[in-house]
């Protein structure tokens, strides 16, 4: 994690996301950030997810890696622990919706640009394994918890809300401990692994776009300062010890870290938007997620820098 990739991936990512904001904004009619979401997010990352587990996944990173997806677990329910009594103890207005912006992060999208610049050869693929592995119960957990909160319980979770990205990520898990690669030819794998990394940045200005549709509040300054200390700064920081006193791989430490230190989930916007449209919490969660995502401009910097001293130990 070289101080040129951690600049790098600052710059690239937050100019896709600049202009995400600005095409969705000002350029393209936001009706389509739908169907451009959906390409990206359930095709075109899932090329990287299909080239990686193909490629490289084996029954023995099977047992190495087992553990994975049981630390968004863990890290999620500490989370909505901690958001349970903190928002209880300061009386939060919207406490449902303080508690799933502060237990889900972009650890899916913003995540596999940063695993692109700071990794290269067998660790690069090894890290991506390791995020799609962190993100498959994840993902399940968000659209099913995380829906149930953002909408004060309106909606439940159903077999049809299961998630495209979870169920490839099971299929490529199958077929690479099959050992399906020998029979599909290495151009197939360049293809894939190509509309992967387009998906993977594109994604990063439909996450812009994303915002652009988010129109700030200045209300409830308090709940939203209290949820930027703690998510940006409290909580990452508190995982970041744990993950260094308790991991003893490295690379498990440096992707489970990257995973913990991102603003809130960008779907949970989506969520919100598509469910509950007029309810009044959109006066805290919308401004709140805005000014996630402008401080960890600072704060993920700062954090990439703690990560880079502790590796280097």
């Amino acid at each position: 994690m070289t101080n040129a990739a951690i600049f790098s991936f600052i710059v690239k990512t937050y100019a896709l996301g600049a202009f995400g904001y600005f095409l969705f904004r000002f350029i393209i009619s936001p009706a389509h950030l739908k169907w451009i979401s959906f390409l990206f997010i359930n095709i075109l990352i899932p090329c990287m997810i299909l080239n990686t587990f193909l490629q490289k996944f084996s029954l023995d990173l099977l047992r190495s890696y087992s553990v994975i997806p049981f630390f968004s677990v863990l890290f999620i329910g500490l989370s909505l622990t901690a958001g349970i009594f903190i928002g209880k103890m300061l009386g939060i207005a919207f406490r449902k919706e303080f508690i799933a912006m502060l237990s889900f992060t972009n650890s899916g999208y913003i995540v596999l640009p940063m695993i692109l610049e700071f990794f290269r050869g067998p660790e690069l693929d090894n890290a991506m394994i390791v995020n799609f592995l962190y993100t498959m119960l994840f993902m399940l957990l968000m659209w099913s918890l995380g829906v149930y909160l953002m909408t004060d319980g309106k909606v439940k979770f159903s077999l049809k809300s299961v998630p495209l990205p979870f169920l490839i990520t099971v299929i490529s898990i199958i077929l690479g401990i099959l050992g399906v690669k020998k029979y599909v030819p290495g151009q197939v794998f360049r293809g894939l692994k190509f509309i992967g990394t387009m998906g993977i940045y594109g994604a990063m200005v439909v996450l812009g776009g994303i915002l652009s549709q988010i129109r700030s509040t200045k209300e409830h300054r308090r709940d939203i300062t209290a949820f930027l200390i703690l998510k940006n700064i409290a909580l990452p920081l508190v995982f970041l010890f744990f993950i260094h006193m308790f991991s003893g791989d490295p690379l498990i430490s440096i992707c489970l870290s990257l995973a913990l230190i991102t603003p809130p989930a960008n779907n949970l916007a989506i969520i919100f938007e598509r469910y509950c449209p007029e309810h009044d919490a959109r006066k805290f969660v919308y401004p709140a997620m805005i000014a996630s995502y402008l401080l960890a401009m600072i704060t993920m910097p700062m954090f990439f820098i703690l990560l880079k001293y502790f590796s280097c130990r």
